[in-house]
């Protein structure tokens, strides 16, 4: 087979998965393959070298923080959960530096039972669907 097939098959094919996840199989579906392939190293580490710890609630702002014991990095963060806005923040601020969700953010989703990542950590410049939008609009 040539260099240009193998490169055509590798470009309509979709990238492997590596957990019965629903996350994944959204991510999958959403991110491009490189990112995807980040979001995927991220995802297992979220269920392999991370673990859920104390959890606290603060009644009055309507947030609950989650201990996230991490192995791998021998630490343990905390994840802010605000429910009613569907936002989670983590002491490392990986998500803010990277622009995809960090294990520590991926441990709380999956412990919560989320099918797919909530909409503001999806940014558009990691889609597929990024190619698909106009640059500049035609207002200027």
């Amino acid at each position: 087979m040539s260099q240009s097939k193998i490169i055509a098959q590798l470009k309509n094919s979709s990238p492997s998965l590596s957990t019965p996840l629903s996350l994944e199989k959204h991510a999958v579906n959403t991110y491009t393959p490189k990112i995807f392939y980040e979001f995927q190293d991220e995802l297992k580490a979220a269920c392999f070298s991370c673990g859920v710890g104390d959890k606290q609630k603060d009644d009055n702002h309507a947030i609950d923080y989650t201990d996230i014991i991490d192995q791998g990095r021998n630490k343990t963060y905390v994840v802010g959960f605000k429910m009613d806005e569907v936002k989670l923040v983590c002491t490392c601020k990986k998500f803010e530096r990277r622009g995809i969700p960090f294990r520590h953010i991926l441990c709380v989703l999956k412990d919560r039972g989320f099918k797919k990542d909530p909409s503001e950590y999806l940014l558009s410049r990691w889609s597929k669907l990024a190619t698909c939008q106009p640059i500049f609009n035609s207002d200027g």
